[in-house]
């Protein structure tokens, strides 16, 4: 290969993989007026297994009592993987209450319920925490998810999570999920242990005094 064909072959790699490499997440239902870029690696983002030898759901892998045997405490890092949810900031404060000194920190279930219809992203899912809708599953995690979910005509699933964050100095709110962690039949999601939407782990014991023994 010449000189100048291999710079030219270089290059176009180069940009094909600029091209790859923004990942789009969407706010709320993906509106793209909230559509903002955000620059992360596919190959950081959690990876989605369906090892399902029928088509058929797994059942619920976590106890009844998670709650109230704090047994959420000594599991690995929950993540950040429902957006949007400064649009549902009200939902949440209906949910946590109003700012305190050292913000909340309390599990609570997740349910995430597809969105077909969804005029913005077809393969929406639907974050609810009592009923309140705080976020939709992020965007590219939802499209791993949404066909083969349909496939076994699941509509809805829910998982372990959290509420966090309400401090007087920071006062948002975010919704975190332990993802493979499933409190009602649904799919069976493996997910690499080193991905960036790992949050910080564990709450401080401002946080846990504030709300650890909330239940929504």
């Amino acid at each position: 290969m010449s000189i100048e064909r291999g710079i030219r072959a270089r290059c176009d790699h180069a940009r094909g993989a600029l091209r790859r490499a923004p990942v789009v997440l969407a706010g709320p239902g993906g509106h793209p007026d909230r559509q903002k870029h955000e620059h992360r690696s596919l190959r950081r983002l959690p990876r989605v297994r369906w090892p399902w030898s029928k088509p058929n759901l797994a059942d619920p892998n976590v106890p009844a009592d998670w709650i109230e045997q704090r047994a959420w405490l000594a599991w690995e890092a929950p993540r950040n993987l429902v957006a949007g949810e400064a649009s549902y900031l009200a939902a949440l404060a209906r949910i946590a209450g109003q700012p305190c000194d050292e913000g909340y920190c309390f599990p609570t279930p997740v349910m995430f319920i597809r969105e077909p219809t969804n005029a913005y992203d077809g393969n929406a899912l639907r974050a609810e925490v009592g009923g309140e809708l705080v976020g939709y599953l992020r965007r590219a995690l939802a499209a791993n998810l949404a066909g083969p979910l349909d496939q076994v005509r699941c509509s809805s699933f829910g998982v372990a999570g959290l509420i966090r964050g309400g401090s007087t100095t920071a006062p948002n709110l975010g919704c975190h999920v332990w993802i493979d962690r499933r409190v009602t039949p649904g799919p069976k999601i493996e997910l690499d242990m080193d991905d960036e939407w790992s949050v910080a782990w564990p709450p401080h014991g401002g946080e846990l005094a504030a709300g650890t023994s909330r239940s929504v």
